[in-house]
């Protein structure tokens, strides 16, 4: 699923959280140095966006997953730029757009956007300036590749399957038919979706339950409850809702991977501190002893736990094995390489012609939908 660029950043932004972060009600410094948001261009997104999640307050709703990233990206001394490196942020197909006219950008509502979604340490919420940071420039029966071309409104009808059949069409309202989310329009600071009874309906959020209440989506996922600040869903599952409670302490007995305090982690049912570790240090391996703290190489540079203690990783030139086995963030493959899942070995990308599963296994960077080949991407007259 493509999400447009708001729902992107405000995914990402929504899980920031950590304990060294930088203090939330300063709207002009970023997390690697105290400089300003520079947003002049599309081109500036990508690096803002960075640095936006870098500079996220430590009052930020936590995910563990991403509070993991940001503390081994911060311990490379370049947060930003090694967020950047792992191709954190990118918007397929929005620079192109705006640059054949189809999008037009807005960089003082991108400026707007991200600082509120730093300022306001919880992101899912709709923003007016993040709706009107790409305007669709595109008309009602034109041709559109993605949901960011039509002008308000209008939604990219992407269902037909071919591209080339992909036409601007009017939204639909609250309460009118519809078939997929991507059809229910909405106004600048408003999130629709497509609900269970076919009907478009607008979203709901909570962002302060309290101490007890519960929490997670209800009425069919069209109202989010969120714990207030300093607090987490405990019990959430995909079939549960929650109730918000206060974070476990570190050696305190815990079950879920994201209720520990910040700065610990869930494992083997204890909530233990984290240390981003560096080459020739220790790491945890798999028998972790009881008590014993979290100890993670910075993948981010490449280390790799071997034998309890930090190394370089091995593996990930052509036709070697891709790196990882397991160990999150670390780049499978050179770059210009991809990771074949089936063989585990990094191959180079595949002529036109060639069998594929995805994009990026392929020179031309396309995957045919039908055939199953790489080829060149269709061009639409």
């Amino acid at each position: 699923m493509k999400l447009k660029w708001h729902q992107s950043a405000g995914l990402i932004l929504m899980l920031a959280a950590t304990v060294t972060l930088s203090a939330c009600d300063d709207d002009t410094t970023t997390g690697d140095g105290g400089s300003a948001l520079e947003v002049e261009d599309v081109g500036d997104l990508r690096e803002a966006l960075a640095s936006t999640v870098c500079d996220a307050s430590a009052q930020c709703t936590q995910d563990p997953f991403l509070l993991l990233l940001i503390e081994m990206a911060q311990s490379t001394g370049d947060c930003t730029g090694a967020l950047l490196e792992i191709g954190f942020g990118e918007f397929d197909g929005l620079e192109e757009a705006v640059a054949n006219g189809t999008v037009t950008f807005d960089a003082d509502a991108a400026k707007t956007c991200l600082n509120a979604f730093r300022d306001q340490c919880f992101a899912e919420i709709p923003n007016e300036a993040c709706e009107r940071t790409f305007i669709g420039n595109l008309t009602e029966g034109e041709s559109c590749a993605q949901a960011e071309e039509c002008q308000p409104g209008l939604f990219c009808d992407t269902a037909v399957g071919d591209i080339c059949q992909q036409t601007c069409k009017p939204a639909a309202d609250t309460g009118e038919a519809c078939d997929s989310d991507a059809q229910c329009g909405g106004e600048p600071g408003v999130e629709k979706v497509c609900g269970n009874d076919n009907t478009c309906v607008e979203l709901v959020f909570t962002t302060d339950a309290a101490l007890g209440e519960p929490c997670g989506d209800f009425d069919d996922f069209t109202r989010s409850v969120t714990c207030a600040d300093g607090l987490f869903c405990q019990g959430l599952t995909t079939s549960d809702d929650g109730v918000c409670a206060e974070p476990v302490a570190q050696g305190q007995s815990c079950q879920d991977f994201d209720e520990c305090e910040q700065g610990a982690f869930c494992v083997n049912g204890t909530c233990r501190p984290l240390s981003i570790r560096d080459s020739g240090q220790s790491c945890t391996t798999d028998e972790i002893e009881p008590g014993a703290p979290l100890e993670l190489c910075n993948s981010l540079k490449g280390l790799a736990c071997a034998a309890g203690t930090c190394e370089a990783a091995q593996g990930g030139a052509e036709n070697q094995p891709c790196r990882g086995d397991g160990d999150i963030f670390l780049q499978a493959c050179d770059e210009g390489l991809f990771c074949d899942f089936e063989s585990g070995i990094c191959q180079a990308p595949k002529a036109n012609g060639e069998a594929c599963f995805g994009d990026d296994e392929c020179a031309s960077d396309n995957c045919g939908f039908d055939t199953g080949v790489c080829e060149d991407a269709p061009v639409c007259q």
